[in-house]
C-alpha cells in the first residue's frame, strides 16, 4: 500500500485513534492546562453545544468537530502540545490535557467537476485593477470537433490544491497547476461519447465515471467503480451518486475505505431500496446532489412530459419525501439543474427562452424565475412551494437564461438574461444584468441592485475571502466569445452591502476565443480555469502570481533570483532592466550570454534566438496537447560549459550553501530550482566542505547598492582588485557593495576560514519614476587595435512603448574622432492588431553613420512588424516583416520569416527581396527552409524535396508534429535512430509515409511505413547485433557451409519480431570478389531449408538485401549445388522478397570471409 493510499484510509477509517503528544511551544496563555486554536479556510464548533470554539482552560472531556468552508475538505488535526485525544475523521475528543496545547486542522482546497462550487474562499484571485495573463492551456490531440458532438473532447476540471485533473481522449490525466505539465495519467476510453464530461471527487478520491475506476491524487489505482454509476459526491465517509436502472436512476452508496465494500473488485452499492427515479441529467450533466443533515436532495425532470420536482431522499432509512414543482415551473428550463440552499430552503432559477429558438408558444407567458421551499428536517418534508419572478429594481422582467441563484449571509445574486432585439436567443443580450437581493422572511428573495451584464450559460462564483475588507467578488465568464472573464463586486459601506453599479473585465487571450457555457473553477494559487468550446481548457492566473526565475551563468558560478510579470520576458525586464537581446544572445554588463529556456514537458533546456515567444507547445506520447510559459530562463555567458543536466546522484554539479550545508540544484528539475531560488551557485565536481572557497557572481546597477550576508566576524578583510568600478563596506557582517562604472572587477573577501570569491558586474543606471522606466548607459572600451569607443545611451520604458536613443563615438590612438554613429529606435509592444486580435509588436529605427569629417556614409531607416499567433492545433507561429530603407540609395530590402514551434522544433521559412527605386518588381535574392530542434535530441537536415532526422537521443522526443509539418510541406521524410526508438513515435512515423532507419553499430536495418505500421502499439523497438547465435544443428550448418555467422535480432519491448513486413537490410564488409559467381544472401530455417533474398548488392563494401522475415541467414558464394535442402527459394535468381517463413528465433548473417566493417548503404 503506498503513501497515498494510506493517507486516504487514515483519514476516512471510522476506527479511533488514541494518541498522546508530547512538545513544547511559546504560549502567552495564563492558564494551566490551555487549549488554543488556529484554524484557517472553516472553523471549529464544540459538538455538545454547537457553538463555534475559539479556545478556552482544558476542564473537562471535550468533542469538537472541523466545518470547513465552501472548497475545503478536512485532511488531519494537528495536535501540538502534551494531550491525550481520539480523532474519528473531522471529529476529535480531547481527554487530557497537560500545559499549553494548539490545536489546528489541515485542510486541502479543491473544486468541483462534476458540480459548481458557487461560494469560495481564495485570497488569492484576481479582483478589479488586476490583469491576468494566459498560464497554459490543454487538449487531447483525439480531439475530433467535426463529429456531433465532439470525439475527444476534455471534461470539466477538477482541482485539488495545486494539481488539475481532466479526461480528454481516451486518457485521464493529472496536471501541475503552476504550468500544465502532466505529472500522472492513466487509460480511461470512452465508450460513448457525449456533449460534456465529469469527474467525481471526495476526501482524496477520484471516481472515474467514464473508465470506471477509483484513484488518488497520484492517479494510483484504488478500485472499480460500477459500470452504470454516472456521478458521485463524497458526504461522512461514504459516497453518493446514481447509477443507471431500467426506468431512470437508482441512488448508490458506497464507503470511501478503499479496502471495504468490494465485491469482486468492485464498489458494491450499499443502498438496499431500489426505488428509481428521474434525475435530472443532459449533455452529460446530471443535477448536484446536496447532502445536509443525512438527505441527499436533487431535482428530477423530464423533458418530453415537463416534469419538474425537488426530492430529498434519506441516506439510513433510504425513506424519500418529493415536491412537485410544475404548478409554479412545469414544463420551463432549468439549464443543469441548479439547485441551491440556505436556511433549510432550497431555490432553484427557471427560464422560457432556451439558448437558442427563442420563448416556445407554451412558455410565452412565463417569466425568469425564482421557486423556493423549506424543508421540514424534523419530520422529513417538504414545506408549500413559492415561485415569483426576477424583477429587476425598476421592475423590469425577462425571459432568458437565469443562472443558479447564489446565496451567502442572506444576500443573493441571480445573472438573467434580456433578449434585447433578438427574441430567438443568440446574439442581442441588450437588458442583461445581475441583480443582488435580500433574504427575507420565509426565504422569500427581494431585488436590491442591479448591474448590467452579459449572458452566461455556465453561473456565477462568489469570493468571500475579501468579506472583512467590505468586499465580495462575483466572477462570470459570457456565452458568447467576447474574450472576457467579468467581475461584479459586491460593496459594505458601513450600513448595507451594495452591488457597484459597474463590471471590471479581464481581457483574455485570443487563443481560443470560443463560446463558453462553463463558470470558473478557481485554484488555490489564484488561477481561473475552464473550458471552452474550442476544445481547449485554458488556466489564467493573476500577472502579480506568474513567477519566473533567471539563471545567470557565468563559467562555474551563477546566481537564481525570481520574479513576478506577465511572462518571462516581463520578469527578465523586471530584474535586468538593462539587458539588451540580439542575434540570438543577451548582453548584460559588457558580457554576452545565450538564452535558454527550460521546457518543462521534455525537461530539456531550449535554446532561444530571443524573447519574443515565451510560450512554448508539446505534444505527450499519451495524447496530451499542451501550451504553456517558459518559468526558467537561463543565461549562459559565451565560453561557458552547458552543465544542465547533472542527476541528483551525481557527485558534480552546481551546489549552493543554505542552512550550514550544501545543497544540490538540479536545472532541470523544477522543484530543485525553486529551492535555489535567490541563491549563488558554484558548479563543482563533488560536494563542498563547508570551509572551502565560496564563488559569488553580483550584478549591481552603477549608483545602486547592493547588500551581501556574510559570517559576522572582526578579522573581514576586504581587497578590491580595481576600487574605480565598485566600492565595498562591511556593515556588521553585511556587505555593502556599490556600483561606479560600468565594468567588471573581482573583490576578495576573508572571513575567518571563509573565503569568498566574488565577481561584481556594474550594469547601467536605472531609474524608476511611477510607471515609466529610465536606463542610462556610459560606457568607455578599448579595443585591440587601440580604437577607443564610447556608448552613451538612453532608453525610456513607458508601458508599452519603449524609446532608445544612443549615440557611438569612435577615437584612433591620437584622439581623433573617426566616426560617429547616431540611432534613435521606438518599440510598441501594441503597435498594430491583426484580424484575430493579435498584438503586432511595431519597431521603427533609423541609424546614421558619419566620418569623422561629420560626413553622412549611412542613413538608414527600419521598421519592422512581429506578430506572434497560436494555432488552433497549439503550435505558435512568429511572422516578422521587416523592411530597411537606404534613403541614399532609396533601395530597399524587405525580409520576411514565418516561424512555426512546437514543443522543441521549430521550422522557419526565410524570404529576401530587394526593390530599387520607385520599381514594383522585387529581385529576389535568397529562399530558405530551415528545421531545428532546440532541444538537442535529434537534428533535421532539409535539401530540397527531402527531410532527414537524426534521433541522437534513444528515447526519441515525440516527433509527431515536426513530421505533420514535414508532409504538408511535401518533403519525402527519413528517420534514423541508433539502437532503439520509442514505440510511441512509431504510429506518427507511419502516419507521415515515413521510411525508418534503425542501426546498432555499423549494421543498419531500412523499413518503409506499411512495415513500420505493423510494429505500432508492441512498445519500444530496439536493434542488436552480436556474433554469437548459439547452436546449430547439423543441417543448419551444412546450409551455412564454412561462413562466418552473426546474430541479429528486432525486438518490441521484450518479444522478439520475425515476419513484421519488408525491408533492407545494410551490412558493411571486406568479401573479394569471384569473378563468373553470384554474391548471394539465404536465409536458413530449423530445418536447414534455405530461401534466397532478393536485390542483393556489393559496392563499396557495403553489401544490402530485401527480406521480409528475420532468420538465420548466410552470405557469400555457394560452392556447389543449391539441392542440399533448398525450397527453391529464388533459384538465384533475385526473388522479390524472402519466400520461406521460417521460425527461427533470431536473425543471423553469415558472411563468407572477409572482415565486418558495417556502414549504411548509400
Amino acid at each position: 500500500m503506498n503513501k497515498w493510499r494510506v493517507a486516504i484510509v487514515l483519514a476516512i477509517t471510522a476506527v479511533a485513534i488514541i494518541v498522546t503528544f508530547s512538545g513544547s511551544f511559546d504560549s502567552d496563555a495564563d492558564a494551566p492546562n490551555q487549549i488554543t486554536i488556529s484554524c484557517d479556510h472553516g472553523h471549529i464548533i464544540d459538538v455538545s453545544s454547537g457553538q463555534e470554539y475559539s479556545g478556552a482552560e482544558f476542564t473537562n472531556s471535550i468533542t469538537l468537530q472541523f466545518k470547513p468552508n465552501n472548497g475545503y475538505e478536512f485532511v488531519d488535526w494537528v495536535v501540538e502540545g502534551d494531550a491525550e485525544y481520539i480523532c474519528v475523521r473531522d471529529r476529535i475528543t480531547i481527554t487530557d490535557v497537560n500545559g499549553n496545547v494548539r490545536l489546528s486542522v489541515q485542510a486541502r482546497n479543491y473544486s468541483f467537476s462534476s458540480s459548481l462550487l458557487n461560494t469560495i474562499d481564495i485570497p488569492e484571485l484576481p479582483v478589479p485593477g488586476d490583469s491576468i495573463t494566459l498560464g497554459w492551456s490543454f487538449s487531447s490531440s483525439n480531439l475530433d470537433t467535426t463529429k456531433d458532438p465532439w470525439v475527444g473532447s476534455p471534461s470539466v476540471p477538477l482541482i485539488v490544491e495545486d494539481r488539475v485533473y481532466i479526461h480528454a481522449g481516451n486518457y485521464l490525466y493529472c496536471l501541475d497547476s503552476s504550468s500544465g505539465k502532466i505529472l500522472h495519467s492513466v487509460s480511461s476510453p470512452v465508450v460513448s461519447n457525449t456533449f460534456y464530461y465529469y469527474i467525481s471527487y471526495g476526501n482524496g478520491v477520484i471516481f472515474d465515471t467514464i473508465g470506471h475506476k477509483a484513484y488518488d491524487l497520484e492517479l494510483n489505482f484504488l478500485f472499480n467503480i460500477p459500470s452504470n454509476l454516472r456521478s458521485a459526491v463524497y458526504y461522512d465517509g461514504y459516497f453518493y451518486g446514481c447509477v443507471n436502472s431500467t426506468s431512470g436512476y437508482q441512488l448508490y452508496r458506497a464507503t470511501a475505505d478503499p479496502d471495504n465494500g468490494l465485491v469482486d473488485g468492485v464498489k458494491v452499492n450499499q443502498f438496499k431500496n431500489t426505488t428509481s427515479y428521474n434525475i435530472w441529467a443532459q449533455y452529460g450533466q446530471f443535477s448536484s446532489f446536496y447532502i445536509k443533515n443525512g438527505w441527499i436532495f436533487f431535482l428530477e425532470g423530464q423533458t418530453l412530459t415537463g416534469q419538474r420536482s425537488l426530492t430529498a431522499v434519506n441516506i439510513e432509512t433510504e425513506e424519500h419525501d418529493t415536491l412537485d414543482l410544475n404548478s409554479v415551473i412545469g414544463g420551463m428550463y432549468w439549464d443543469d439543474g441548479w439547485l441551491t440552499e440556505y436556511n433549510d430552503y432550497f431555490y432553484v432559477t427557471a427560464y422560457a427562452a432556451g439558448l437558442f429558438g427563442g420563448v416556445s408558444q407554451e412558455l410565452h407567458d412565463k417569466h425568469s424565475c425564482i421557486a423556493w421551499a423549506k424543508f421540514d428536517f424534523e419530520n422529513g418534508l417538504f414545506e408549500t412551494v413559492h415561485c415569483k419572478d426576477i424583477r429587476s429594481p425598476s421592475g423590469s422582467t425577462f425571459q432568458g437564461i437565469a443562472s443558479q441563484f447564489v446565496v451567502y449571509k442572506g444576500h443573493g445574486y441571480v445573472n438573467v438574461r434580456a433578449l434585447g432585439t433578438d427574441t430567438l436567443g443568440g446574439s442581442d443580450d441588450t437588458g442583461t444584468c445581475l441583480i443582488s437581493f435580500d433574504i427575507g422572511i420565509g426565504g422569500e428573495p427581494f431585488e436590491k441592485y442591479a448591474c448590467p451584464s452579459s449572458m452566461s450559460h455556465g453561473g456565477l462564483v462568489l469570493n468571500t475571502a475579501h468579506e472583512n475588507e467590505g468586499k465580495l467578488y462575483l466572477y462570470l465568464i459570457p456565452y458568447n466569445p467576447e474574450r472576457s472573464v467579468y467581475i461584479f463586486t459586491d460593496s459594505f459601506d458601513g450600513s448595507e452591502w451594495k452591488l457597484n453599479s459597474t463590471r471590471y473585465r479581464f481581457e483574455t487571450d485570443p487563443i481560443h476565443n470560443q463560446y463558453c457555457s462553463q463558470a470558473i473553477r478557481a485554484g488555490p494559487n489564484g488561477e481561473l480555469i475552464f473550458y471552452q468550446d474550442s476544445g481547449w481548457i485554458d488556466c489564467y492566473v493573476p500577472q502579480s502570481k506568474f513567477k519566473g526565475t533567471i539563471l545567470v551563468v557565468d563559467d562555474d558560478c551563477a546566481t537564481s533570483v525570481s520574479g513576478y510579470g506577465s511572462d518571462i520576458a516581463d520578469v527578465m525586464g523586471g530584474l535586468y532592466p538593462q539587458a539588451t537581446a540580439s542575434d540570438g544572445t543577451i548582453s548584460l554588463g559588457g558580457k554576452n550570454y545565450y538564452i535558454y529556456a527550460l521546457n518543462e514537458i521534455t525537461l530539456s533546456w531550449e535554446q532561444l534566438q530571443n524573447l519574443n515567444v515565451t510560450q512554448y507547445t508539446g505534444q505527450t506520447y499519451d495524447r496530451g496537447n499542451i501550451i504553456t510559459h517558459y518559468r526558467y530562463l537561463l543565461l549562459l555567458k559565451d565560453g561557458s560549459v552547458k552543465h544542465f543536466y547533472d542527476h541528483l546522484s551525481d557527485d558534480a554539479g552546481w551546489y549552493y550553501y543554505y542552512d550550514d550545508e550544501y545543497k544540490k540544484c538540479v536545472l532541470y528539475d523544477s522543484e530543485s530550482l525553486d529551492d535555489a531560488d535567490g541563491q549563488y551557485l558554484m558548479y563543482l565536481s563533488s560536494k563542498p566542505t563547508v570551509n572551502e572557497v565560496i564563488k559569488r557572481n553580483i550584478s549591481v546597477n552603477r549608483e545602486s547598492t547592493d547588500s551581501l550576508n556574510i559570517q559576522s566576524e572582526p578579522d573581514v578583510q576586504i581587497n578590491i582588485r580595481d576600487k574605480t568600478v565598485a566600492s565595498v563596506t562591511d556593515e556588521g557582517g553585511t556587505l555593502k557593495i556599490t556600483g561606479l562604472k560600468e565594468s567588471s572587477t573581482a573583490i576578495v573577501i576573508s572571513v575567518g576560514d571563509k573565503r569568498y570569491e566574488i565577481s561584481v558586474t556594474v550594469l547601467p543606471k536605472v531609474t524608476v519614476v511611477g510607471d515609466t522606466t529610465v536606463i542610462e548607459s556610459h560606457t568607455e572600451t578599448v579595443s585591440v587595435d587601440g580604437i577607443t569607443i564610447v556608448t552613451d545611451s538612453n532608453t525610456e520604458r513607458a508601458g508599452s512603448i519603449q524609446t532608445v536613443n544612443e549615440t557611438i563615438v569612435k577615437r584612433n590612438s591620437n584622439g581623433d574622432v573617426i566616426e560617429i554613429v547616431e540611432v534613435t529606435e521606438t518599440t510598441d509592444e501594441n503597435g498594430d492588431v491583426d484580424e484575430y486580435g493579435n498584438p503586432v509588436k511595431v519597431t521603427e529605427r533609423t541609424e546614421i553613420v558619419k566620418d569623422g569629417e561629420n560626413n553622412v556614409v549611412t542613413d538608414i531607416s527600419v521598421r519592422e512588424e512581429r506578430l506572434v499567433r497560436t494555432e488552433t492545433n497549439g503550435s505558435i507561429t512568429v511572422i516578422v516583416v521587416s523592411s530597411q530603407l537606404d534613403n541614399s540609395t532609396t533601395q530597399n530590402t524587405i525580409t520576411t520569416e514565418k516561424t512555426t514551434t512546437y514543443g522543441s522544433y521549430s521550422m522557419s521559412e526565410h524570404k529576401v527581396e530587394i526593390y530599387s527605386g520607385n520599381s514594383n518588381e522585387p529581385i529576389p535574392v535568397s529562399s530558405d527552409y530551415v528545421v531545428t530542434d532546440r532541444s538537442g535530441k535529434s537534428t533535421i537536415s532539409v535539401e530540397d524535396e527531402n527531410a532527414t532526422i537524426t534521433l541522437s537521443d534513444g528515447s526519441s522526443p515525440n516527433i509527431a508534429f515536426i513530421l505533420e509539418m514535414l508532409v504538408q510541406s511535401q518533403k519525402a521524410i527519413a528517420i534514423k535512430s541508433n539502437e532503439m526508438i520509442d514505440g510511441a513515435a512509431l504510429e506518427a512515423i507511419s502516419d507521415a509515409g515515413a521510411v525508418l532507419s534503425l542501426s546498432t553499430g555499423v549494421s543498419v536495418l531500412e523499413m518503409n511505413s506499411d512495415t513500420i505500421k505493423n510494429l505500432v502499439g508492441k512498445g519500444d523497438v530496439s536493434l542488436t547485433v552480436s556474433d554469437t547465435v548459439g547452436n546449430l544443428s547439423p543441417k543448419q550448418q551444412s546450409a551455412a557451409g564454412d561462413a562466418k555467422m552473426f546474430s541479429i535480432v528486432l525486438r518490441c519491448g521484450d518479444v522478439e519480431q520475425h515476419d513484421f513486413g519488408t525491408f533492407t537490410m545494410s551490412i558493411a564488409c571486406d568479401i573479394e570478389i569471384q569473378d563468373g559467381k553470384e554474391l548471394k544472401v539465404w536465409r536458413i530455417d530449423d530445418f536447414g531449408k534455405k530461401a534466397y533474398a532478393s536485390n542483393v548488392t556489393y559496392s563499396n563494401g557495403i553489401v544490402s538485401f530485401d527480406g521480409d522475415h528475420l532468420s538465420i541467414y548466410a552470405i557469400g558464394y555457394e560452392s556447389g549445388s543449391s539441392e542440399d535442402g533448398s525450397d527453391g527459394g529464388s533459384g538465384g535468381e533475385g526473388s522479390n522478397i524472402l519466400l520461406f517463413g521460417g521460425i527461427g528465433a533470431v536473425a543471423v548473417l553469415v558472411l563468407l570471409g572477409g572482415v565486418m566493417i558495417l556502414r549504411r548503404r548509400h
